[in-house]
């Protein structure tokens, strides 16, 4: 259901482009996509598919989504007419425990499926490649924009086993943003009261002259800029 979501939204955002690209080069195809959608010795199914209307098919049928899925991604990654970006925020969850569970892979459904095994997944685990998940290669022509998250329960070994394996890479860049200082974060709110943010638009400056308030928002965000905004909102 999720490769189907995609495909429909590849569809609805990029299908210009998808247009201009054209055929599924036929070594992807065989690879990738059931004899069910290309067969090269049946005379109704052996006619290449477009990517476009590979993505119509898993948009419109949940039973072959993921293969379509897979096989858009991966010929995106191969082809060299123009740029694939892929953007990803909590990539360091995919170096975890799986959190999918399935007797097709452990009937006793003990053992959680591992994220390079998933077909959603599998395609963008190209950084940090260690023995146990292999990946596909890095895209021709393009980027991989990705963060970690320190608000999910990811081990702290996973993450920095991750960072670790990738930061000398000639093809990797790491940019790291610090947490707020205690300093930087009560200027932040002072910002937030002035500009009437959440619950600080009517305090008349009640919770950045109180030490203690000042405090607990630092621990409720952990000094992390999107949470200390959610914080100021939801908290009353």
């Amino acid at each position: 259901m999720l490769s189907q979501e995609i495909c429909l939204q590849l569809l609805e955002a990029h299908h210009s482009q998808l247009d201009e690209l054209g055929l599924v080069p036929s070594s992807e195809s065989l690879l990738y996509l059931p004899r069910t959608i290309y067969d090269p010795d049946s005379p109704e199914l052996n006619m290449v598919p477009t990517l476009t209307e590979l993505l119509q098919k898993g948009k419109e049928d949940v039973d072959v989504a993921s293969e379509c899925f897979s096989c858009v991604i991966h010929t995106l990654m191969n082809q060299k007419e123009v740029p694939f970006i892929v953007i990803m925020d909590e990539y360091n969850v995919l170096f975890d425990k799986g959190r999918y569970f399935h007797e097709m892979y452990d009937p006793e459904v003990k053992e959680s499926i591992p994220y390079h095994a998933i077909t959603f997944f599998q395609p963008f685990m190209c950084i940090g490649n260690v023995e146990d998940y292999p990946s596909a290669p890095l895209m021709k022509r393009g980027a991989f924009v990705v963060s970690v998250t320190h608000s999910r329960p990811v081990p702290n070994k996973a993450t920095q086993e991750l960072l670790n394996r990738v930061k000398n890479e000639s093809d990797v860049h790491i940019v790291e943003v610090p947490r707020y200082s205690a300093l930087e974060l009560e200027h932040v709110m002072a910002n937030y009261e002035a500009t009437g943010m959440g619950s600080l638009r009517f305090d008349n400056g009640k919770t950045i002259s109180d030490p203690q308030e000042l405090a607990y928002y630092r621990m409720v965000s952990g000094g992390v800029g999107s949470q200390l905004l959610e914080a100021a909102v939801a908290i009353s």
